[in-house]
Formats: C-alpha cells, structure tokens, sequence
C-alpha cells in the first residue's frame, strides 16, 4: 500500500485553488469544475493533494454540516524555511513562528479555511 492522494473539503473553491496555484505555487494536473475537483502535483511521485467543493441541497444544510480546519497535516519541505516563511507572511498566510527542535526546523501554517498544514527545511 502506497499513499497516492490527500485532499481536503473547502467551501469557497475559486478561492482555494488561488492559494493552492499562487501561493503554494503547485502545478494542476486535474480540474473538474463541474464536480468541484482540482487535484495537484506534490512533488513525491504519483502523490497528489487535491481539494473538493463541499456543496448541498438547501434543505439538508443541517444535516450535512462541514466543519473546515480538521484533518491531517500535510507537510512540504524547502530548501530555505526562513524564505518560504517571509514569502508567506507577505501574502498574508496565517503562519507560526519558526521553531527547532532536536528533529528539525519548521512552521505551521493553514490555508484560508483553516486547513492545517506543514513547512520542513530540507
């Protein structure tokens, strides 16, 4: 068993894609609007991360409540955190500070719903 696919629900997909085109900077290899879909290259070989439109009827809004911000944390490595962390801050990505430990060096930081996500130095 290998993994092959993260993905995550988000409401405001235009939005979404932005972040994940322009400020991640990760190249679409799938789109299907339609259906809500865009899937991307992660860099690991035949890993994708993808993001799906959450979308329902009217009248079962309060039985199908999505809650955005929980999951798994995906992390991406850089070679230069201290950069990739400036750059974020400038495009106003909710970010942590950098820290160290004994393992390695990193932040968090989370996408405009509040997904979690990770950043190494490699």
């Amino acid at each position: 068993m290998v993994a092959k696919l993260i993905w995550y629900w988000v409401v405001d997909f235009d939005n979404m894609r932005q972040f994940y085109e322009d400020v991640l900077g990760l190249k679409l290899v799938r789109l299907d609007e339609f259906g809500g879909w865009a899937e991307y290259e992660s860099g690991i070989p035949n890993f994708h991360i993808a993001i799906h439109e959450y979308s329902f009827d009217e009248e079962d809004e309060e039985e199908y409540e999505l809650e955005t911000g929980v999951g798994g944390i995906l992390t991406f490595a850089t070679p230069d955190i201290y950069k990739t962390h400036q750059q974020f801050l400038e495009k106003n990505v909710e970010c942590e500070d950098i820290v160290t430990d004994e393992f390695v060096t990193r932040f968090n930081f989370w996408d405009p719903e509040g997904n979690p996500f990770q950043m190494i130095q490699m």
